[in-house]
C-alpha cells in the first residue's frame, strides 16, 4: 500500500510499507538483547544500553536520549507506626508528625488513646496541657456547621446540626433535622423559639403575645394552650420558689411541702405567714386549723377589710356569705361574732339578728344634725296601713307579719319604699324581675367565667323593700299623738265625772 503525503493515524506497518519485506533488530539499531529502542533528534532509532539492578529510566531533557539512573534516597524523620508522614523544607526529606497519628481508622492531634471515650474517639484533638480546640472558618455572612448523620441522603444527612450563622450572630442547635434551640446574638437563648423574649424563653405554641414585660423576662413560657413550670420533688422533700434581693437570699417564697401537703406564702421573711392546708383551709397568722379561714393578728389593726372602689357603677355584694343548706328556723349562723368575753352578735339562717345586749341605735348626736323640727302628724298613715300575714314563695313553711310594699305606696307611703336587685330566689319566685343563666346557655358557651348555672343573668326589674325603722318611728309619732288623745278625753271625762 503506498500512501501520497503523510501516513494515516494509527494504520500499521505492511512488509509493502518496507523495501526488503523483512525487519530485524540489526536494521533498527544494531541493539542487542535487554536493549530499548528511542529515536535521536533525527528520528533514527537509537538503542539505550541496558542499566544496573535498582536503575529506573530517567528523561535526560530534549536532544539527549533516556538514560538508567540510580535513583536518590528520601530520608523520613521521625518515623514510626501510624504517625502522618508531611514535608519539609529540606529536599529528599519527609518528617513523621509526633502529634498527629492516623491508625486507618482514628486520626488523633496532640493526644492519647486514653483521652477519649471509645464512642467518640475518631477524632481526637488536644492534649493534658494547654489550651486547645477546633476553629471552623467561614465567610461573614454564611454558617459554620457541624452535622450528624445516620445516612447517605435527605434528611439523614443533617439529623443533628450545631450551626453558628455569621449574619445573624446566632447559634442553633438541631435535632431531628429541625431547630430545637438557639443561642441569639444577646446571649438570650429559645428553645422552640427563634427569636426569644427573654433570657430564657421555652415554647411549646404559640400564644399570639409578641412582648413579654420588661421586669419579668428572665424566664418565658409560652404555649398555644393550657401552659406551666413544673417543680418536681421526692414525695418527703418540699418544692420552693423563692424572691431574694442584696440583703435576703429568700425574703418571699412560695413552697409546697410534700409531707404534710401545705402551701406556704413567706414575705418579708416572716416564715410562711400565709398556709394552705390539705384540706384547703386557709391560715393567716395563725398554725392552728379551726376553719375554712383562720386569721389571727396580734397588732392594733384591721382584721378584714373590704373595698369596692367602682364608685359609679357597682351593683355587687362587697361582703357575700353563702351557705347550700336551705333552712329559716335557726339551725345554723350565717354570721357569728365575738369579743373576749364570749359570742355577742348573731346572724342566723332565717335572716334574724341577734345581739347580746338587745340594743340596735344610729347615730343621734345634736351636733351632727341640723334642720331639727318636731315632725308632723302621722296619724293618718299609720291608719293607713295595712298589717298583713304572708309566705315568702322560696319558704311557704313560715307564715310572717308585715305590710306589702305595693300597699304602702297605695296609701301614698312611698318614702317608706326602696329599690334592691333581685336574688336569685326573687328570679325564680317572679319571672318579670330577670333571668337565671341556664344548661342552655353553657352549651352555648354563653357564661361568664364569674358566674354559673343559676346564677343571675339579667335583671328586668328591681325588687321593692320597706324601710321598717322609719316606719317604726312614724307609729311611735303615731302612738304619741294617740296618748295626746287619750289624754284630752281622760281629762274631759273628768271634768264631766265632777260635774
Amino acid at each position: 500500500m503506498t500512501y501520497v503525503g503523510s501516513r494515516p493515524a494509527n494504520k500499521p506497518v505492511n512488509q509493502t510499507d518496507i523495501e526488503d519485506d523483512a525487519i530485524s533488530l540489526a536494521k533498527l539499531a544494531g541493539g542487542t538483547d535487554g536493549n530499548i529502542i528511542s529515536y535521536d533528534a533525527s528520528g533514527n532509532p537509537v538503542a539505550i544500553a541496558t542499566g544496573n539492578d535498582g536503575q529506573v529510566l530517567t528523561s535526560t531533557g530534549a536532544g539527549s536520549p533516556p538514560a538508567f539512573e540510580a535513583v536518590s534516597g528520601t530520608t523520613i524523620n521521625n518515623n514510626a507506626d501510624n504517625k502522618v508522614i508531611t514535608g519539609s523544607g529540606t529536599a529528599n526529606t519527609l518528617e513523621g508528625e509526633a502529634n498527629l497519628t492516623y491508625t486507618g481508622s482514628v486520626l488523633k492531634v496532640n493526644t492519647t488513646d486514653s483521652a477519649a471515650h471509645g464512642n467518640a474517639d475518631d477524632l481526637i484533638v488536644g492534649s493534658s496541657s494547654g489550651n486547645h480546640g477546633i476553629t471552623i472558618y467561614s465567610q461573614n455572612n454564611s454558617t459554620g456547621n457541624i452535622h450528624f448523620s445516620d445516612g447517605t441522603s435527605g434528611a439523614d444527612q443533617y439529623q443533628g446540626q450545631i450551626n453558628y450563622d455569621h449574619a445573624g450572630s446566632n447559634l442553633q442547635f438541631h435535632t431531628v433535622g429541625a431547630e430545637a434551640m438557639r443561642i441569639d446574638s444577646s446571649k438570650n437563648v429559645g428553645i422552640g423559639e427563634t427569636a426569644p423574649l427573654g433570657k430564657l424563653h421555652v415554647k411549646t405554641g404559640d400564644s399570639g403575645q409578641g412582648t413579654a414585660i420588661d421586669h419579668g423576662d428572665e424566664l418565658v413560657v409560652e404555649s398555644s394552650d393550657h401552659g406551666g413550670i413544673n417543680i418536681l420533688t421526692p414525695y418527703d422533700k418540699t418544692g420552693t420558689l423563692a424572691f431574694g434581693d442584696g440583703s435576703d437570699s429568700d425574703i418571699g417564697y412560695i413552697s409546697y411541702n410534700h409531707t404534710n401537703n401545705m402551701m406556704t406564702l413567706s414575705v418579708n421573711a416572716d416564715g410562711g405567714t400565709l398556709k394552705m392546708s390539705s384540706d384547703g383551709n386557709l391560715q393567716h397568722g395563725t398554725s392552728t386549723n379551726s376553719g375554712r379561714v383562720s386569721h389571727v393578728s396580734s397588732g392594733n389593726e384591721k382584721i378584714g377589710f373590704f373595698n369596692a372602689l367602682n364608685s359609679g357603677s357597682y351593683s355587687q355584694s362587697v361582703a357575700y356569705f353563702h351557705c347550700a343548706r336551705n333552712t329559716q328556723n335557726g339551725s345554723y349562723l350565717i354570721l357569728e361574732g365575738s369579743h373576749g368575753g364570749g359570742s355577742c352578735f348573731f346572724v342566723a339562717d332565717s335572716g334574724n339578728v341577734t345581739n347580746a345586749n338587745n340594743s340596735y341605735g344610729q347615730s343621734s348626736d345634736e351636733r351632727i344634725k341640723k334642720d331639727i323640727i318636731d315632725a308632723n302628724s302621722q296619724w293618718d298613715d299609720i291608719k293607713a296601713v295595712k298589717v298583713k300575714n304572708f309566705k315568702y314563695k322560696s319558704n311557704d313553711s313560715i307564715t310572717q307579719l308585715g305590710v306589702v310594699a305595693q300597699d304602702l305606696e297605695t296609701s301614698g307611703m312611698n318614702g317608706l319604699i326602696h329599690d334592691s336587685l333581685p336574688t336569685v330566689q326573687d328570679i325564680e319566685a317572679d319571672s318579670t324581675f330577670g333571668t337565671l343563666y341556664t344548661e342552655q346557655d353553657k352549651i352555648d358557651e354563653n357564661i361568664p367565667e364569674d358566674k354559673k348555672i343559676g346564677d343571675v343573668k339579667e335583671v328586668k326589674e328591681k325588687v321593692k323593700a320597706v324601710k321598717y325603722s322609719v316606719l317604726y318611728m312614724k307609729a311611735i309619732k303615731a302612738l304619741q299623738e294617740a296618748q295626746t288623745r287619750i289624754e284630752t278625753l281622760e281629762t274631759k271625762v273628768t271634768a264631766l265625772e265632777n260635774a
